[in-house]
Formats: structure tokens, sequence, C-alpha cells
């Protein structure tokens, strides 16, 4: 998992990095994610494509670090394992603040961990806990306000 955070910090930050946080996993490493979730990235992703940076409608932020700037540098800091499932602290090296900045949460599959979802913590709503939770809700709201912009 540092391995990942590594390449991935070191892809965002270079002067050959996209500097787009989006997809990058997506193009380059997307076996690192369950199909579940690549799967509900890839749908999100073509959505915000259409939206005209409607914010409010949208993955605003970079879900693999839980932040809108790209890191300098991240560390796994702890790793529990339960059923089957292993779950990890992330945090800024070096610690700015006690707290993380995500905890990604992977399974084994097909020979590999890969990622299934990622939690974050303080989260302002219920539905915010968690990235597969934002993946369904936000298509919800888009639906939402197009029926009420159907209205007359």
């Amino acid at each position: 998992m540092q391995g990942f955070y590594d390449w991935y910090i070191a892809k965002e930050t270079s002067s050959e990095g996209s500097g787009s946080t989006d997809d990058d996993v997506l193009r380059f490493k997307p076996k690192v994610l369950s199909s579940k979730l690549r799967r509900m990235l890839i749908e999100e992703y073509a959505a915000d494509a259409k939206m005209n940076g409607d914010l409010d409608l949208q993955l605003d932020f970079d879900p693999y670090i839980n932040a809108q700037d790209n890191a300098v540098k991240v560390a796994v800091r702890k790793v529990t394992y339960h059923d089957g499932k292993c779950r990890a602290s992330v945090w800024l090296v070096p610690p700015v603040a006690n707290y993380d900045l995500v905890n990604p949460e992977l399974t084994f599959e097909n020979g590999t961990w890969v990622f299934i979802n990622f939690h974050y913590p303080d989260p302002e709503t219920p539905s915010d806990e968690n990235l597969i939770d934002m993946l369904i809700m936000l298509p919800k709201k888009r639906a939402i306000e197009k029926a009420k912009d159907a209205q007359p």
C-alpha cells in the first residue's frame, strides 16, 4: 500500500505528472482498484465531465488522499486486518496534525490486495464517510436537481 501512495504522490507532483488526480489511477494502475470501485469511478468521472463545474454535484476532491491539493508525502502508519479485509491509516509526512487523511480499505482479490473503499475521518454527513457511499449518492443528487430544473 505504501508503494501505491509513493507512486501516486510522485506522479501527481512530478513535472511529468498530469496534475489531475481524477483518472491517473484508472489510466495507469486500474488493477489496484476492485472492479466495483473502478466501474463506479469511471461512471462518476464521465458524469463529472458533463457537469460544467457544478462542484456541489460532483466529486470535488482527491478520493485517494482526501484532499483538494496534492500532498507532498504521505505514509501508511497503521494497518489492521479483520474478516478478510485490511484497513490502513494514511497521514501526511512529516505529521503536521494528529489525524488520518484517509483510511483505505482493501481485500485480497485474484492474488493481490485491491482497494475496495476509502473512508474519510470526520465527515460532514454520514454519506460523506466513504467513497462508495458518495459514488452512490452523487447520481441521486444529480437526478433530483435535474427533475427540479425540468419543472415549470
